[in-house]
């Protein structure tokens, strides 16, 4: 069975691609069980029969995520439903939330099963047996061994053989071998000269970064040994080469095209998320209306000095919409003094805050006002909340995509879920 999640580069635990088809499989039919008993009102014999065929259906069925939105119809009339846009309706309004509950218990469930897999790379079942029975193993008495005659055999100590010199070979010198001569001419010589030092260069002089340490029998420089008829034929290259490759930079090898080609920058993080912003302004809003000057000071005093820093760009976000002039230049750079914030992240955080507003009143706009896209208050509503934390998720875009059309079914007019998608499809090319 394929791993159904991954530890992703910040530590945390993602769903793998098997694990978002595993998610979605779990949704729907959790979905339909709550559909054919709350809705539908069938007996549980029904309900039990109708899940385990279901889920037979969707394994074989549903082979990727957009099946979930593409074969709604299918499942409708797997159920016996006979009206599609009331079922569309319910799947819209209930599945991302119920989504993004199976998910928090999926990721669980998988991490305790094999999260000592992903989080140890060397991880091996042999390591879960260790654990259990390692005291046991360490613990144990010694092994008897039982012969057939069924006496307890003691074990052979080992006799640890003696240590024997290898005979000294002497080498001889039968007085008819033509090397005769040369020993007893150059012996003497040989065993009572210096060990041989070779130069490099003319130069005696040698800084010590070049230099190893001596060992403690060493010659002077000027007491060399020369050997006339010993040259090597590298012999005189090293004499006229050799100190400048000894000085010389160490060579460094050019990076390849290709890697230089493949390797990406990694994509610039975002201080605070569009849901992140958008709970900000829900709560200054609802500080607002109410008046609760003393509740929104503590709610304040416990953000975080990033999403501090979000609140007074906001704030003057609104003074100049009002007509007011900003420095935002001078703006930052008195916050940054009196705060210790970094200057050029409140740059980032300042266009970020800029973005997020401009999108999230679009879309307030879209669902609100525009007499083209306009919904319910209540419709609206919901589809604002949802549709937020999904262009805020982790997923990738084409998932984002999936959950956004899922998400529109509960309009039932197909023109407006077009024109919404569309323009869901448009902010997520800018936000990502």
């Amino acid at each position: 069975m394929k791993d159904l999640i991954t530890k992703s580069p910040d530590g945390s635990f993602i769903l793998t691609e098997a694990g978002e088809q595993e998610l979605y499989f779990i949704t729907t039919r959790k979905l339909i069980q709550y559909y054919l008993k709350e809705v539908l009102k069938k007996d549980n014999d029904v309900i039990t029969q109708t899940i385990n065929s279901i889920s037979i259906y969707l394994r074989d069925n549903f082979k990727k995520i957009d099946d979930y939105l593409k074969k709604i119809p299918a499942l409708a009339n797997f159920i016996n439903e006979n009206n599609l846009e009331k079922f569309q309706k319910f799947m819209g309004q209930y599945f991302i939330n119920t989504l993004q509950k199976e998910k928090t218990a999926l990721i669980k469930r998988e991490m305790d099963q094999t999260g000592d897999k992903l989080i140890n790379p060397f991880w091996a079942p042999s390591n879960e047996l260790l654990k259990i029975f390692g005291p046991d193993f360490k613990n144990a008495p010694p092994l008897n061994l039982i012969t057939r005659a069924g006496k307890p055999e003691e074990p052979e100590v080992p006799v640890k053989p003696e240590k024997k010199e290898p005979p000294k070979t002497e080498i001889p010198i039968p007085g008819s071998e033509p090397g005769k001569t040369l020993l007893r001419q150059f012996t003497s010589a040989l065993t009572s000269s210096p060990p041989l030092n070779i130069v490099l260069s003319t130069s005696n002089e040698t800084s010590p970064e070049e230099e190893d340490e001596p060992p403690s029998n060493a010659t002077p420089v000027d007491e060399q040994v020369t050997i006339p008829d010993f040259n090597p034929p590298g012999m005189n290259l090293l004499s006229r080469f050799g100190q400048s490759l000894r000085k010389s930079p160490p060579l460094e090898m050019p990076a390849s095209n290709v890697i230089r080609e493949e390797m990406k920058i990694p994509a610039q993080e975002r201080l605070i998320s569009l849901k992140g912003f958008a709970t900000i302004l829900s709560n200054i809003s609802k500080f607002s209306k109410t008046n609760d000057s003393a509740g929104y000071q503590n709610w304040y005093k416990d953000l975080s000095p990033k999403l501090k820093a979000a609140v007074k760009i906001n704030s003057l976000c609104n003074a100049e919409k009002k007509g007011s002039a900003v420095n935002w230049g001078q703006e930052i750079m008195m916050y940054a003094a009196s705060t210790n914030e970094n200057k050029d992240e409140l740059y980032q955080l300042t266009e970020e805050v800029k973005l997020y507003l401009k999108v999230l009143n679009f879309i307030k706009h879209r669902l609100t006002v525009d007499p083209n896209t306009k919904l319910a208050p209540a419709e609206a509503s919901n589809i604002y909340i949802q549709s937020v934390n999904i262009l805020s998720g982790a997923e990738s875009n084409a998932q984002k995509k999936s959950a956004l059309s899922i998400l529109l079914l509960q309009i039932n007019n197909a023109s407006v879920r077009d024109v919404l998608f569309k323009d869901f499809e448009k902010i997520l090319s800018i936000i990502h």
